[in-house]
């Protein structure tokens, strides 16, 4: 297998040195203007409590705490190079008691129902194995005034998808349609979808 393939099949779960330069690179490359495209669709109080699904290199986390200085922010990610990396780059937030950082899954989420006012999970639930089932946990740790966020950069429309999927193991594209679909199953009401440039895209949706 080339080192490309290799590098991009750290995607789905980050381990060793190909995942933390891939993680590192998610922190300021494409996904930096997809994240703050995505961030300025979302009404934001100082005092929310954040929580990132599927934190990665833990650049959102700092955006998020940026946008609720009165408030919270936690992330969690199943693989322990994204984890230890969100540690390093929001160790300052960590230190103040302002940000934490968990290992988990998002089938099982370590926090007590209605705990968080924004819910985000950018470029992961392509990785997600029982997106119904963690849409439902998701919903049970949204607060009933809650939003939970969903920010994609693909529907799987370009060229090279097809290759993509045959590279990473357990990955699977959805159309903003077929998320907004769950969302409304998992409970959540008022689904928006916003686009940006052809593939990038936003949905939005709230408990209430």
């Amino acid at each position: 297998m080339s080192f490309k393939a290799r590098y991009k099949r750290n995607a789905g779960k980050p381990e060793g040195f190909l995942g933390t330069l891939l993680i590192n690179r998610m922190n300021i490359g494409t996904h930096s203007r997809l994240a703050e495209f995505g961030l300025g669709c979302l009404d934001f109080s100082k005092k929310d409590n954040c929580l990132d699904l599927g934190c990665g290199g833990g650049a959102n986390l700092k955006r998020l705490a940026a946008r609720c200085p009165d408030g919270s922010v936690s992330g969690i990610d199943y693989s322990e190079v994204s984890v230890r990396q969100s540690q390093r780059h929001n160790r300052r937030l960590i230190k103040s008691g302002k940000c934490s950082v968990k290992r988990a899954d998002v089938l099982s989420l370590p926090f007590e129902n209605d705990s968080f006012d924004k819910l985000t999970a950018f470029e992961t639930v392509y990785f997600w194995q029982d997106i119904e089932k963690a849409f439902r946990e998701v919903y049970r740790v949204t607060a009933q005034d809650g939003v939970f966020a969903v920010i994609q950069e693909t529907e799987g429309n370009s060229p090279n998808a097809a290759k993509t999927l045959e590279i990473i193991e357990k990955m699977r594209f959805y159309k903003a349609e077929e998320i907004s679909a769950l969302m409304q199953q998992a409970g959540f009401k008022n689904t928006k979808i916003f686009r940006k440039h052809g593939e990038a895209w936003f949905c939005v949706t709230g408990k209430k």
